[in-house]
C-alpha cells in the first residue's frame, strides 16, 4: 500500500502546476468553459492530495527503517505535507463551491475565482518544498551533506574522497552503511 503514495504524490505537485495555468489561461480568454475547467481541476488535484497524504503513513513504514533514513526527514516532510495539504484543501472546497454555484445558475465571482487563483499559486511553494522533502527521503543523491547520507565524508571534484589515500586511517569511524 506503501508504494502508492509515490504513483499518487506526483498528481498534487504537477495537478497543482497544470491547475494554475489552467485558470491563468482562463482570465486570459475570460471564458466560463474553461473557468469551469480549472475548478474541476483544482477539485482534482484536492482529492489526489488527500490520497497522497493518507498513503503517506504505509510508505512510512516501508522506508523508516531502511538505512540512511532518519526520522527527522520523515517528520519534516509530513509537516510540510500537512501544510501545502491545509492550501490545496482550501482551494479545492472554494472550487467546489463556486461550481456548485455556477451549476445553480449563478455567474462566476470574480472575486472568489481570483481568491482561488492567487491561493493556488502561493500553494505551489509548500507542494513543491513537500516534493522536495519527500525526495530527500527516497533520493540519498539529493541529499545534502551529513542529512541521513550513507556517506559521511565530504566528496571533492572527481568524485573523489577529501582526505587521506585509500587505506590510511584519517581518524575517523567508517561510515556504517559501507
Amino acid at each position: 500500500m506503501g508504494h502508492m503514495h509515490l504513483i499518487i504524490n506526483h498528481f498534487p505537485v504537477v495537478g497543482l502546476i497544470f491547475s494554475v495555468a489552467l485558470a491563468g489561461y482562463a482570465y486570459y480568454v475570460n471564458d466560463n468553459q474553461v473557468k469551469r475547467a480549472a475548478l474541476w481541476a483544482y477539485t482534482v488535484v484536492g482529492i489526489t492530495t488527500i490520497f497522497a497524504y493518507l498513503m503517506g503513513d504505509p510508505a512510512e513504514e516501508m522506508v523508516e527503517h531502511k538505512p540512511g533514513v532518519l526520522k527527522q526527514m520523515i517528520e519534516t516532510h509530513e509537516t510540510a505535507a500537512m501544510v501545502a495539504s491545509a492550501f490545496i484543501a482550501v482551494v479545492a472546497i472554494l472550487s467546489v463551491i463556486e461550481l456548485w454555484n455556477y451549476k445553480r445558475g449563478k455567474p462566476f465571482n470574480p472575486k472568489l475565482m481570483l481568491g482561488i487563483f492567487i491561493l493556488s499559486i502561493i500553494a505551489i511553494l509548500p507542494i513543491a518544498r513537500t516534493a522536495y522533502l519527500g525526495g530527500l527521503i527516497g533520493h540519498e543523491e539529493i541529499r545534502p551533506f551529513n542529512q541521513g547520507s550513507r556517506r559521511d565524508t565530504p566528496v571533492i571534484e572527481g568524485g573523489e574522497e577529501s582526505g587521506e589515500e585509500e587505506g590510511e586511517n584519517s581518524g575517523m569511524p567508517e561510515p556504517a552503511n559501507h
